[in-house]
């Protein structure tokens, strides 16, 4: 995915999803597996990275959800109004 913004400039990523059946567990009674992946980064140095996880087990008794994600993505907001200093 290609996209563009003033904050950003120029920005690429790409992503992805795999669906699974978990091993030892009954494929007509556990729900599909999935894991999720994704990848940003802009020309001005900014990165975001991201997966996921939902895993299913024993029939949905037991359900896994993972999440990670690392943003290098300053945000640069002084607050509202005409007199905020960039530092305090």
């Amino acid at each position: 995915m290609v996209s563009y913004s003033p904050e950003t400039s120029l920005s690429f990523g790409a992503g992805g999803k795999y669906l699974y059946k978990l091993k030892n567990c009954d494929p007509r009674a556990t729900r599909i597996s999935q894991s999720t992946f994704s990848f940003r980064y802009t020309l001005n140095r900014q990165m975001l990275l991201k997966f996921e996880n939902n895993l299913f087990f024993d029939e949905n008794k037991y359900i896994l959800n993972l999440r990670f994600n690392y943003n290098k993505f300053p945000v640069f907001f002084y607050g509202i109004g005409n007199n905020n200093a960039r530092e305090q």
